[in-house]
């Protein structure tokens, strides 16, 4: 086979590959283009000390932000709570220490997110600098089930703090039981999974359907679905990342932000 077949090359080589195919075209026009015309994808550009030096509009909305340019020279704990902040900035530096892309897989709002942060040193005159690139997009299930497999040059990160909106007033051990409702299980079968009786089951499944108001089994399975919930959500902190307070909307800092906890059982 060939060596210069795109399956033989390493990322490096792809992306020099990739650049050199289209060398006549401005990277600044390039890159400004992606920014401003991706619609569902946030993406951003941090630097080593986690600042953002750039980042398109649906990132600013997801900051509660008028514009992108509200974020520029700012941090993350500008915007979110700490801990959620500071989980964050962790994998991007083990992404620039390692020189490895990361794929960063969170539930926010309820929903499931594939977070990829890819190292980038930039070269200004006898200076190199450290920053990422950060795209954060919806995924499904199944999309999940994908990114989260190992692959060569990239580390699988799964978040230990997530935001899981509506879900959050349910208990771990309902946690559980909806993760595998919503992987297609049935009551006999999550009962064997779980160590409990069916009739446990059954009242933990009548337990969720109150509390989140919605009596149709398959409506809770396309709730666990969007969050690709998983038995191993249950145990990992939760915060409320919508009832943050970001530090310019408010005169003076909120009293507390809400703090990451663990799950209730």
């Amino acid at each position: 086979m060939n060596s210069t077949d795109p399956e033989n090359l390493n990322s490096q080589e792809r992306a020099d590959s990739l650049l050199r195919s289209v060398e006549h075209i401005s990277m600044r026009s390039l890159f400004a283009e992606l920014m401003i015309g991706m619609y569902a994808v946030s993406i951003m550009v941090w630097d080593e000390k986690g600042t953002i030096l750039c980042a398109n509009e649906v990132a600013a909305r997801g900051f509660q932000q008028p514009d992108p340019e509200s974020l520029q020279g700012k941090s993350l704990h500008d915007f979110a709570p700490t801990s959620w902040a500071n989980e964050r900035y962790s994998v991007a530096k083990l992404a620039i220490q390692s020189g490895r892309r990361i794929t960063f897989l969170e539930i926010l709002g309820g929903y499931r997110l594939r977070t990829l942060i890819r190292p980038i040193r930039s070269q200004t005159d006898l200076n190199s600098h450290d920053c990422v690139l950060v795209t954060v997009e919806k995924i499904t299930s199944s999309e999940y089930e994908y990114a989260r497999s190992s692959k060569t040059n990239e580390m699988v990160v799964h978040a230990n703090i997530n935001d899981l909106g509506q879900l959050d007033v349910l208990t771990s051990r309902e946690l559980e039981v909806l993760a595998l409702m919503g992987q297609g299980l049935r009551a006999k079968e999550i009962a064997k999974e779980l160590c409990r009786s069916v009739s446990t089951i059954d009242n933990h499944r009548d337990n969720i359907g109150v509390k989140l108001n919605i009596k149709d089994r398959g409506e809770l399975i396309a709730l666990a679905k969007l969050a690709a919930l998983q038995v191993e959500d249950a145990t990992r902190q939760r915060v409320q990342f919508s009832k943050y307070i970001p530090k310019n909307k408010s005169d003076s800092e909120p009293e507390s932000e809400p703090e990451s906890q663990s799950a209730p059982e």
